[in-house]
């Protein structure tokens, strides 16, 4: 009898009361450990499933960039096309250069070269979503179109900004100016 009455009390000690066919202290324990370890997970996990979500998953629904502005890239310097108002700016420029975006530009030079009828360009900019934003304030010949938004093909919102000057209706240049805006 007595040691019927230790094993039993051995079995109880080891989680579980066979006679009464309750939990015991080590189960109790256990859910104890999986509740915490459940808490712990959803607390670390939460921000991760957030930057996933923000860096990976929500871009996927953004429209896809215009025609234009697919895999381009920005680079530093003087962001825009009109003319310097002063000579100091002249010579700021001067020693920055322009924030040419090279894949844009080449774009804008194929499918725009010199000479050709500026109102397909102006046409082209805003069905790709661009924005007519008027012509320099020192320079009337120079106009430019903006597009600013979120696209699929980029982590953070592309600004882009296309300038050019025309004669007689014609276009004599453009240039194409991209910036990534986020964090």
């Amino acid at each position: 009898m007595n040691d019927s009455r230790f094993l039993l009390s051995l079995f109880r000690s080891a989680g579980y009361d066979y006679v009464h066919k309750k939990p015991g202290v080590i189960q109790n324990m256990k859910r104890a450990l999986i509740f915490i370890g459940g808490l712990v997970a959803a607390v670390v996990l939460t921000p991760v499933v957030v930057f996933v979500w923000w860096f990976a998953v929500k871009p996927m629904f953004y429209p896809p960039a215009p025609p234009l502005l697919e895999h381009v890239t920005a680079a530093g310097g003087w962001f825009g096309g009109c003319p310097p108002r002063n000579q100091s700016e002249a010579d700021m420029r001067a020693t920055m250069g322009e924030a040419l975006s090279p894949e844009l530009n080449r774009k804008l030079t194929q499918q725009f070269p010199q000479g050709s009828p500026a109102e397909t360009l102006v046409r082209a900019l805003t069905q790709q979503g661009f924005e007519l934003a008027g012509s320099c304030p020192n320079d009337s010949t120079i106009n430019n179109a903006m597009f600013h938004g979120p696209a699929r093909s980029a982590i953070f919102e592309i600004r882009a900004v296309v300038f050019w000057k025309t004669q007689d209706q014609s276009l004599v240049w453009t240039k194409g100016f991209v910036s990534f805006d986020g964090l």
